[in-house]
């Protein structure tokens, strides 16, 4: 039995989540609806709307663009660190103004005061290390940005764990 720290996970859970992120793949969205009673998207909807048009936006935790094809930003970076899960986002996302990044929140590649939102939908719970990501959060923020942090808790056991 491997436990997670206080900080976020171990090596061997974080490797099991991008694995079981991969093979849900297509059923992805089926999966949040079940787990959010329905409400997923009408929560993605609500949020997007903190971002304004001319915001340069980070949303961390991408998956297939289930959050960030509710943006309207002018540019926006999509981090997540399986490009394989990412990439059936390009099918709907306009891929003009969106940069898929390869990465995790604890280092994200890109330049300090760099960005004017933050959002993280539904992927804080499985961060390897939240304090880490939170400082990374705060250093590519620039003065006055700001990050938002939407998430349901995991179940401690049983499927829906997985």
């Amino acid at each position: 039995m491997v436990l997670m720290d206080s900080r976020g996970m171990s090596s061997a859970e974080w490797k099991e989540l991008v694995q079981s992120l991969e093979d849900v793949g297509p059923d992805y969205e089926k999966v949040n609806s079940l787990m959010t009673f329905g409400l997923v998207d009408k929560w993605r909807r609500r949020v997007a709307t903190l971002a304004k048009d001319d915001d340069v936006v980070l949303e961390i935790g991408s998956g297939p663009g289930s959050f960030t094809r509710h943006l309207k930003s002018r540019t926006v970076y999509c981090l997540e660190p399986s490009l394989e899960f990412s990439k059936s986002s390009k099918e709907v996302l306009d891929m003009d103004r969106v940069t898929l990044l390869k990465g995790v929140a604890e280092k994200i590649p890109l330049a300090d005061s760099t960005v004017d939102k933050v959002f993280c939908m539904f992927s804080f719970r499985d961060f390897f290390d939240r304090p880490a990501a939170l400082g990374e959060m705060n250093r590519v923020l620039r003065e006055g940005g700001e990050a938002v942090i939407t998430d349901v808790a995991k179940p401690d056991s049983g499927p829906s764990r997985r």
